[in-house]
């Protein structure tokens, strides 16, 4: 026997709370019982055999969804909540208040709820709404976030509106990302061309001015659609906004642009807003200084981020900012030298002046006789390790790595897995989120540039090892460990 349970959280207009039986194979019988169902509130589901859920009224309201899942008529209103809750797709119904001339009302099921179209239930003299109880009902997204719930598992996520993330979008994610202020350095800016040396892609922060024979702004060689600005953000990073200038002391702007993004800085994807098919066009400006701030919904979380102008005013030039999330990343101490020689260690070292304690990033090439720019390995064969002794189970967050400082050939680690361990002596290999094979990361592809990889999910653990699965010329390498605090 399927035992189907409604439940109210107010007082149902014209029904009571019922217990509908129904037989598993065709429906013989129905039984009511005024009750109260206890426990697993908020939840529709099919479980052990017994279908449920808890509706609560919103009287004289009407929610606006877009055809209606299903549309008939019905003798009473438990009749529509029982449809509901045997139709997998809805989550809500309305019910007519005024029978027709054959005495029935008009019952809406529904496949969407007021929760994700809160502007969309209205006041109506004509119906009543129901909706399934749910934890949204607590509102427990921050920051004008919406709540979606799951009412299968009587849970919910927030989906947060810009500038906010987090599970609860508590967490501000709309700090400008260091263009303006020249945290993002010259060589992370490039661009498709530049007009001359004067018209550089350094130019094109957000607020930079006409200084000297410097232009107040990057400026194109040409003027077509195959221009672009593209920032370096080093590591993957949320971007929810753009902000951008035109060419301060000189009328040119742009005032139409697309926007691309990616990781590897080669290949890139067009951005398309939320739910729709075609390219997004962002509104630029219409000066030289005013500053136009767009958001990009949904944000992207990339290292690339490239402007496209696909219009502009006398010639394309622009300054821009962007904004998104700061992890606050907090190195562990490989570079500062917090982390002690005594906890670094190898699996060989050519010679002492190449040990193990020479892989701190940044580390500079001292010479064959005093120090090289980087740990390097006796052999070159898979076997072959880095390892950190964080001196206690630590939340590792992300990683960096640059090849071996000013030597020649050239020395660096291509790609390499990643091993920890709680005591240092057994050892797991790190997989990504879902994946069941070891994950293997993108090294480097020169000696000096610094390449970072996000842990998601992070790494816990004490010890830490790089196994080097590919390399240019010889295993050599430098590193950095990081963490930053959680979400809210």
């Amino acid at each position: 026997m399927q035992i189907l349970k409604f439940a109210n959280a107010a007082e149902m207009h014209r029904i009571n709370l019922l217990f509908l039986v129904i037989l598993m194979q065709n429906l013989r019988s129905t039984q009511q019982n005024q009750d109260k169902t206890q426990g697993n509130h908020a939840i529709k589901r099919t479980d052990g055999g017994v279908s449920y859920a808890n509706f609560e009224i919103h009287k004289f309201h009407y929610l606006q969804v877009s055809p209606p899942a299903f549309s008939h008529e019905v003798l009473q209103a438990q009749e529509c909540a029982f449809a509901c809750v045997t139709q997998q797709t809805c989550y809500s119904f309305n019910i007519g208040l005024s029978p027709n001339q054959n005495g029935k009302f008009l019952c809406e099921l529904l496949s969407g709820d007021k929760f994700r179209s809160p502007t969309n239930l209205t006041s109506s003299q004509q119906f009543d709404h129901y909706s399934i109880e749910s934890p949204c009902s607590s509102h427990p997204c921050k920051n004008n976030g919406t709540c979606i719930p799951n009412y299968e598992e009587n849970t919910y996520s927030c989906s947060c509106t810009p500038g906010h993330r987090g599970r609860y979008c508590g967490k501000v994610c709309s700090a400008p990302l260091g263009m303006e202020d020249y945290i993002i350095t010259p060589t992370q800016i490039s661009a498709s061309s530049q007009y001359d040396s004067n018209h550089a892609p350094n130019q094109g922060r957000l607020h930079f001015k006409k200084t000297g024979s410097r232009v107040g702004s990057w400026s194109a060689l040409g003027n077509n659609v195959h221009q672009w600005f593209q920032v370096d953000l080093r590591i993957e990073t949320t971007v929810t906004f753009l902000a951008t200038q035109g060419r301060n002391m000189h009328g040119q702007w742009v005032t139409k642009y697309k926007l691309q993004y990616g990781n590897d800085g080669s290949t890139f994807r067009v951005f398309k807003q939320d739910g729709e098919s075609s390219d997004k066009v962002f509104v630029g400006n219409s000066d030289r200084d005013t500053v136009v701030k767009n958001p990009v919904i949904s944000p992207v979380k990339a290292r690339y981020i490239r402007l496209i102008p696909t219009e502009w005013h006398n010639h394309i030039s622009m300054r821009i900012e962007l904004y998104g999330c700061l992890e606050n990343m907090q190195a562990l101490g490989m570079e500062s030298g917090s982390i002690a020689d005594s906890q670094i260690i190898a699996s060989s070292m050519f010679n002492v002046y190449h040990k193990p304690a020479r892989a701190r990033l940044h580390t500079k090439e001292l010479g064959l006789s005093t120090g090289t720019g980087g740990w390097s390995s006796l052999t070159n064969d898979l076997n072959q390790w880095l390892q950190v002794d964080l001196g206690k189970i630590t939340n590792v967050t992300y990683i960096a790595t640059q090849g071996r400082n000013h030597y020649s050939p050239s020395q660096w680690v291509k790609k390499y897995k990643i091993q920890f361990s709680d005591e240092g002596v057994s050892f797991l290999f790190y997989k990504r989120q879902g994946d069941s094979s070891d994950t293997v990361f993108e090294g480097n592809f020169d000696q000096d540039t610094v390449v970072y990889h996000l842990l998601d999910p992070p790494i816990t653990a004490r010890f830490l090892r790089v196994k080097p699965t590919q390399w240019q010329n010889h295993i050599s390498m430098r590193m950095e460990l990081y963490t930053f605090p959680g979400e809210t």
